[in-house]
């Protein structure tokens, strides 16, 4: 509805724009052959209309020619580039990837094997820092002085194991994920929340032990109850926590490391994520196009109805000027 009016309005002002008739109507109406007269009334009419607004019409229909041209230039492509991803394998095997980034043997070889010596040093840093976590929460669980635990320690170690296994579990998570995208956040979002903890970690172990001169430090403290120091209780838990996510991702980036040279493993190919990028980015494309067009032609129609209605309302004044003149 705000459309139609809108549309009323703008018709209204294109008319309102356009010379007065009035004046070479009164000629015309006195006239000995009235057929003739209307007939140039009518021309003068459409003369009027097209020297007003005639080279906007023109010019609009050349730019609606040259974006058609255009448009069907771009669909054809858009439909030959879906025709191309439809017959692009989506997954290929890792180490087919390998081979189209590094054609050079011997550096993929070097390569290989620097990937699986960092990824052994990644295990063997996680399988340390987790024992020390474990080492942690024992520590803790015996020095609460708890008769059943000091009566067996095979409990607390137990309950130590739940930090290692959590960074594990953390870890065949990601397996489960489908897309290369969500493994990639999930990945993004082990690192940044080990990073935090770590920040958080170095703050929280400057306020509890203070500067290295304090001779009155007890580095015992972590190891006793918290009671009421919440410092400390704040940093058991954030300490905990690194441990747990710092591990996880040295899991994490030691498993990606040995899944690069895996001979089973599919990741996306990268002429299906460029195709598909391409196809996006002309779709992209032809979305102004396709608006221009249609806005084009909405304006060309306008002009087009416009002239009718012009003509229509001239020829009702000048029935009107010749009846009057006629009385």
């Amino acid at each position: 509805m705000a459309k139609t009016t809108t549309n009323a309005h703008v018709v209204r002002d294109l008319l309102k724009a356009l010379p007065d008739t009035t004046e070479f109507f009164r000629k015309l109406a006195v006239l000995p052959d009235q057929k003739k007269a209307e007939q140039e009334a009518r021309n003068y009419c459409e003369t009027l209309y097209r020297v007003t607004y005639g080279e906007e019409m023109s010019r609009l229909k050349s730019e609606i020619a040259e974006a058609e041209q255009r448009s069907k230039q771009l669909v054809k492509a858009i439909a030959a580039q879906e025709q191309l991803i439809a017959k692009t394998d989506r997954m290929i095997r890792v180490q087919d990837k390998l081979k189209r980034e590094f054609p050079d043997k011997q550096d993929r070889n070097f390569r290989t094997w620097l990937d699986i010596l960092l990824g052994i040093i990644c295990l063997i840093a996680a399988v340390f820092v987790l024992g020390m976590g474990a080492s942690n929460v024992f520590s803790i669980i015996m020095s609460s002085g708890n008769p059943v635990f000091l009566d067996e320690p095979r409990l607390a170690w137990m309950l130590s194991g739940l930090l290692p296994l959590g960074a594990f579990a953390l870890e065949f998570f990601k397996r489960h994920l489908q897309s290369d995208r969500s493994k990639r956040i999930y990945t993004i979002t082990i690192f940044a929340l080990s990073a935090i903890l770590l920040l958080v970690w170095v703050v929280l172990f400057a306020l509890v032990f203070g500067s290295p001169g304090d001779d009155s430090l007890d580095f015992d403290k972590l190891l006793k109850p918290a009671g009421e120091d919440h410092l400390g209780q704040a940093f058991t838990m954030v300490q905990l926590l690194a441990e747990l996510m710092v591990g996880a991702a040295l899991f994490t980036s030691g498993a990606d490391l040995f899944a690069k040279h895996s001979p089973t493993r599919l990741v996306e190919s990268p002429d299906y994520t460029d195709a598909v990028a391409l196809l996006n980015q002309m779709k992209k494309d032809y979305a102004p196009i396709a608006a221009n067009i249609h806005h084009k032609k909405a304006r060309s129609e306008l002009l087009e109805h416009a002239k009718g209605l012009f003509v229509s309302e001239q020829m009702i004044n000048y029935a009107r000027i010749c009846a009057r003149l006629c009385d």
